[in-house]
């Protein structure tokens, strides 16, 4: 499954979100940093969701930097077929 993220530069900082994942919102001080911040937010985001058994916005954003959820990872994706995706 992959989520897109976009990325701002702000300052010093690049500033990253997710348009399906909008209460994500990260930043670093590279467009690396920034991105490897916003996989592992989405991650984490994620992985509460599903804990919570709250529903998860399917990804339909296709512009910016793809950011995949491990398929293999069982606290993952495996997790995130099983939960309602709306």
């Amino acid at each position: 499954m992959v989520y897109y993220c976009t990325v701002e530069k702000e300052g010093d900082e690049y500033i990253a979100q997710f348009p399906d994942m909008t209460t994500i919102v990260t930043c670093g001080f590279s467009l690396e940093e920034a991105l490897d911040m916003a996989k592992e937010a989405l991650d984490g985001c994620l992985e509460s969701a599903i804990s919570h058994g709250t529903s998860i916005p399917a990804p339909v954003c296709t512009n910016g930097y793809p950011i995949t959820v491990e398929e293999n990872t069982e606290s993952r994706t495996s997790l995130v077929t099983e939960a309602e995706l709306v």
